[in-house]
């Protein structure tokens, strides 16, 4: 293999591969070495080098403008990425577009970060260090600035007339049909200040007329399940209607089986018929057999205890069983699929005996 001409630097990659680095002279620029670029073959490199000596020198002249369009094609990023970067670029073109990317100093630079948005600092910052690392400029003006951290807004409610002229727009845009449904949201978001995902979630059933309160025990999540909300989700049962049901769970929780749950839809049958069959007691014609954890809350560890996966083939097979009336079993197992309906798995859940 030939040895490369000067201004030609081989170099090896990570995984072996042998690359070749560009560098030309230039009197303006640091070190008066300008770095041109990385490439595969000699032949490439060569011609690479042979185009950047025809062109004078641009460490001088290059303005922040026509640097923010060269760099966007000499580094590339990701489409994404690239496009959030053309916009944000926008503001630090306003500013300094015209000048010479050589000539902003560093108090420019503090300046331009303090009062910009993050995003524009971001990427002023990102295309100076590229262009000092290309050998375009000695320093990055924008790098070594801390931010200063955005002030908390408060905020502010609607007056009762702002609140009246907004339901009336509501109905306006969205018509008779569904503007009175609008209508009701912004009205309850009002004056309860409940979250835009618990909003999304409320239903009637959890709207208490009688007593004035709305029961916020679910969320719209992103993915488009219901989760519980910031704060614990509670599965209420009656203590009347399910008094063996709470003495096991209690019995249990002191065997030191985990009060917090994990809802762990699959393979829960398995986790059932596994933990049935090897229990030791048999079936009863009255009576059903209880488990705690239930086969849906076990078999995914909540992070802070394990107990609830104890046992393998399946995982969490194991838990604590104990006999109860069969019809009252039958109403717990009901009522409690219906509580954690829509609700997505991953989801930390805990019996309350009311």
């Amino acid at each position: 293999m030939p040895k490369p001409p000067p201004g030609i630097f081989k170099r090896k990659t990570k995984n072996g591969k042998t690359r070749y680095s560009v560098r030309v002279y230039d009197p303006g620029a640091p070190g008066k070495q300008r770095w041109v670029g990385t490439y595969d073959t000699v032949r490439e490199a060569t011609e690479a080098k042979n185009d950047a000596m025809l062109v004078p020198s641009l460490s001088g002249s290059l303005t922040v403008a026509d640097w923010s369009i060269r760099w966007l094609e000499e580094c590339p990023r990701g489409e994404g990425t690239t496009r959030a970067y053309r916009y944000a670029m926008k503001l630090l073109v306003d500013r300094f577009g015209g000048r010479q990317i050589r000539t902003i100093s560093e108090a420019e630079g503090n300046s331009f970060m303090v009062s910009s948005p993050k995003n524009a600092g971001d990427v002023a910052r990102v295309m100076f260090s590229d262009a000092r690392r290309l050998g375009l400029i000695p320093r990055n003006p924008f790098a070594g600035h801390r931010r200063s951290l955005p002030s908390l807004r408060r905020p502010t409610l609607p007056v009762c007339d702002e609140l009246e002229r907004l339901l009336r727009a509501s109905v306006n845009v969205h018509g008779p049909v569904y503007g009175d449904h609008f209508a009701a949201m912004i009205e309850v978001a009002a004056w309860s200040a409940v979250r835009p995902g618990e909003l999304f979630a409320l239903c009637m059933q959890q709207v208490d007329l009688e007593r004035n309160t709305i029961n916020v025990d679910r969320q719209l999540l992103r993915s488009g399940c219901l989760g519980p909300p910031k704060t614990r989700r509670d599965s209420d049962f009656s203590s009347d209607k399910y008094p063996n049901i709470k003495a096991h769970t209690l019995a249990a929780i002191a065997k030191g089986w985990p009060r917090i749950l994990v809802l762990n839809r699959p393979g829960g049958a398995q986790r059932r018929d596994r933990l049935l069959e090897q229990s030791g007691l048999a079936p009863r014609t009255d009576e059903d057999r209880d488990e705690y954890p239930p086969a849906v809350g076990r078999g995914r560890s909540n992070g802070s205890q394990k107990g609830l996966v104890r046992g393998i083939n399946p995982l969490g097979w194991m838990a604590d069983v104990m006999y109860v009336p069969d019809r009252e079993n039958q109403s717990h197992g009901s009522s409690l699929g219906a509580k954690l309906r829509g609700l997505c798995n991953g989801t930390r859940f805990r019996y309350v005996f009311g």
